[in-house]
Protein backbone atom coordinates (compact mmCIF):
# COMPACT_ATOMS: atom_id res chain seq x y z
CA UNK A 1 0.00 0.00 0.00
CA UNK A 2 2.89 2.47 -0.29
CA UNK A 3 2.26 3.73 -3.96
CA UNK A 4 -1.13 5.04 -3.09
CA UNK A 5 0.44 7.12 -0.53
CA UNK A 6 2.96 8.63 -2.84
CA UNK A 7 2.24 12.29 -3.97
CA UNK A 8 3.01 11.69 -7.53
CA UNK A 9 0.03 9.14 -7.14
CA UNK A 10 -2.05 11.11 -5.95
CA UNK A 11 -1.54 13.93 -8.55
CA UNK A 12 -2.89 11.32 -11.06
CA UNK A 13 -6.14 10.51 -9.05
CA UNK A 14 -8.25 12.81 -11.08
CA UNK A 15 -7.11 11.57 -14.56
CA UNK A 16 -7.72 8.64 -13.47
CA UNK A 17 -11.53 8.70 -12.01
CA UNK A 18 -12.06 10.67 -15.40
CA UNK A 19 -11.05 7.45 -17.31
CA UNK A 20 -12.58 5.37 -15.03
CA UNK A 21 -16.02 6.89 -15.41
CA UNK A 22 -15.22 6.29 -19.49
CA UNK A 23 -15.25 2.80 -19.12
CA UNK A 24 -17.84 2.92 -16.72
CA UNK A 25 -20.08 4.20 -19.44
CA UNK A 26 -18.78 1.98 -21.64
CA UNK A 27 -18.88 -0.79 -20.11
CA UNK A 28 -22.74 0.20 -19.66
CA UNK A 29 -23.39 -0.53 -23.49
CA UNK A 30 -21.02 -3.42 -23.88
CA UNK A 31 -22.74 -6.67 -24.77
CA UNK A 32 -20.18 -9.56 -23.69
CA UNK A 33 -19.09 -11.95 -27.18
CA UNK A 34 -18.25 -15.33 -27.50
CA UNK A 35 -16.59 -13.60 -30.35
CA UNK A 36 -13.20 -13.32 -30.02
CA UNK A 37 -12.65 -10.93 -32.33
CA UNK A 38 -16.01 -8.64 -31.05
CA UNK A 39 -15.01 -8.92 -27.60
CA UNK A 40 -11.65 -6.95 -29.07
CA UNK A 41 -13.55 -4.65 -31.22
CA UNK A 42 -16.18 -3.54 -28.72
CA UNK A 43 -14.32 -3.73 -25.28
CA UNK A 44 -10.58 -4.64 -25.30
CA UNK A 45 -9.45 -1.83 -28.00
CA UNK A 46 -11.17 0.46 -26.25
CA UNK A 47 -10.35 0.30 -22.71
CA UNK A 48 -6.34 0.69 -24.28
CA UNK A 49 -7.09 3.34 -26.35
CA UNK A 50 -8.65 4.74 -23.08
CA UNK A 51 -5.53 4.28 -20.63
CA UNK A 52 -3.15 5.85 -23.14
CA UNK A 53 -1.79 2.72 -24.43
CA UNK A 54 -0.02 2.71 -27.92
CA UNK A 55 -0.21 -0.49 -29.73
CA UNK A 56 -0.16 -2.35 -32.96
CA UNK A 57 -2.59 -4.94 -34.23
CA UNK A 58 -1.13 -8.86 -35.47
CA UNK A 59 2.28 -7.40 -35.63
CA UNK A 60 4.08 -10.20 -37.31
CA UNK A 61 6.70 -11.59 -35.70
CA UNK A 62 9.56 -14.14 -36.71
CA UNK A 63 9.43 -17.53 -34.49
CA UNK A 64 11.07 -20.87 -35.47
CA UNK A 65 7.20 -22.23 -36.10
CA UNK A 66 6.78 -19.62 -38.60
CA UNK A 67 5.29 -16.13 -38.57
CA UNK A 68 2.92 -15.71 -35.76
CA UNK A 69 0.61 -13.11 -35.01
CA UNK A 70 0.15 -11.74 -31.80
CA UNK A 71 -2.48 -9.01 -31.03
CA UNK A 72 -1.01 -6.55 -29.94
CA UNK A 73 2.81 -5.56 -29.77
CA UNK A 74 2.65 -2.74 -27.12
CA UNK A 75 5.42 0.59 -27.35
CA UNK A 76 6.59 3.42 -25.77
CA UNK A 77 5.20 5.77 -27.67
CA UNK A 78 3.99 6.50 -31.40
CA UNK A 79 6.90 7.19 -32.64
CA UNK A 80 8.70 3.83 -31.88
CA UNK A 81 5.33 2.28 -33.11
CA UNK A 82 5.35 3.75 -36.57
CA UNK A 83 9.36 3.08 -37.13
CA UNK A 84 8.10 -0.63 -36.67
CA UNK A 85 5.18 -0.75 -38.44
CA UNK A 86 4.85 -3.21 -41.70
CA UNK A 87 8.50 -4.97 -40.33
CA UNK A 88 8.69 -8.80 -39.24
CA UNK A 89 9.12 -8.31 -35.44
CA UNK A 90 12.01 -10.81 -34.09
CA UNK A 91 13.48 -11.38 -30.50
CA UNK A 92 15.15 -7.97 -30.39
CA UNK A 93 11.48 -5.96 -29.75
CA UNK A 94 12.68 -4.35 -26.46
CA UNK A 95 15.90 -2.42 -28.34
CA UNK A 96 13.10 -1.45 -30.78
CA UNK A 97 10.92 0.42 -28.01
CA UNK A 98 8.59 -2.10 -27.41
CA UNK A 99 7.50 -2.92 -24.50
CA UNK A 100 5.23 -6.05 -24.41
CA UNK A 101 3.06 -8.02 -26.63
CA UNK A 102 -0.61 -8.90 -25.58
CA UNK A 103 -3.33 -10.95 -26.68
CA UNK A 104 -6.63 -11.13 -25.94
CA UNK A 105 -9.64 -13.76 -26.17
CA UNK A 106 -13.08 -13.68 -26.14
CA UNK A 107 -14.87 -12.22 -22.73
CA UNK A 108 -14.76 -14.80 -19.85
CA UNK A 109 -12.98 -17.52 -21.92
CA UNK A 110 -10.36 -19.49 -19.18
CA UNK A 111 -6.56 -18.08 -19.32
CA UNK A 112 -5.01 -21.06 -18.27
CA UNK A 113 -6.58 -24.10 -19.16
CA UNK A 114 -6.51 -26.00 -22.50
CA UNK A 115 -9.37 -26.27 -24.54
CA UNK A 116 -10.54 -29.67 -25.42
CA UNK A 117 -10.75 -29.07 -29.46
CA UNK A 118 -8.90 -30.67 -31.69
CA UNK A 119 -6.61 -28.82 -33.85
CA UNK A 120 -3.99 -29.80 -37.02
CA UNK A 121 -1.98 -26.58 -35.66
CA UNK A 122 1.03 -27.55 -32.97
CA UNK A 123 0.87 -23.85 -32.40
CA UNK A 124 -2.58 -22.76 -31.57
CA UNK A 125 -5.04 -21.15 -28.74
CA UNK A 126 -6.14 -23.88 -26.74
CA UNK A 127 -3.87 -22.77 -24.02
CA UNK A 128 -3.32 -18.46 -23.67
CA UNK A 129 -0.90 -19.00 -20.94
CA UNK A 130 1.71 -21.04 -23.23
CA UNK A 131 0.40 -18.75 -26.14
CA UNK A 132 1.93 -15.56 -24.16
CA UNK A 133 4.74 -16.77 -23.15
CA UNK A 134 5.82 -17.91 -26.59
CA UNK A 135 5.08 -14.50 -28.08
CA UNK A 136 7.01 -13.24 -25.11
CA UNK A 137 9.51 -15.29 -25.39
CA UNK A 138 10.18 -15.08 -29.22
CA UNK A 139 9.81 -11.51 -29.05
CA UNK A 140 12.16 -10.76 -26.36
CA UNK A 141 9.72 -8.95 -24.55
CA UNK A 142 9.80 -8.68 -20.62
CA UNK A 143 6.16 -8.30 -20.09
CA UNK A 144 3.01 -9.92 -21.48
CA UNK A 145 -0.56 -8.86 -21.04
CA UNK A 146 -3.37 -11.46 -21.52
CA UNK A 147 -7.36 -11.01 -21.11
CA UNK A 148 -10.44 -11.94 -21.70
CA UNK A 149 -12.21 -8.28 -21.37
CA UNK A 150 -13.38 -9.72 -17.77
CA UNK A 151 -9.72 -10.48 -15.93
CA UNK A 152 -6.25 -9.86 -17.47
CA UNK A 153 -3.03 -11.89 -16.60
CA UNK A 154 0.21 -9.56 -16.31
CA UNK A 155 3.05 -12.07 -16.94
CA UNK A 156 6.87 -10.84 -16.48
CA UNK A 157 9.68 -12.67 -17.78
CA UNK A 158 11.84 -14.85 -15.22
CA UNK A 159 14.00 -16.22 -17.81
CA UNK A 160 15.93 -14.52 -20.60
CA UNK A 161 13.70 -14.11 -23.34
CA UNK A 162 16.67 -12.80 -25.97
CA UNK A 163 19.98 -13.76 -26.82
CA UNK A 164 22.66 -13.36 -24.41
Amino acid sequence: MILPQRSEWQQLLPAAEQVLQVLRAHFARYTPSANEAQTEEDWIRPVLRALGHTFEVQAALKTPDGIKKPDYIFYRDQAAQLAQKGHVLADDLPSRGGLAVGDAKHWDRSLDSTLKAKSSDPFSNKNPLFQIHFYMLHSGAEWGILTNGRLRSRRRSTTPCGPS
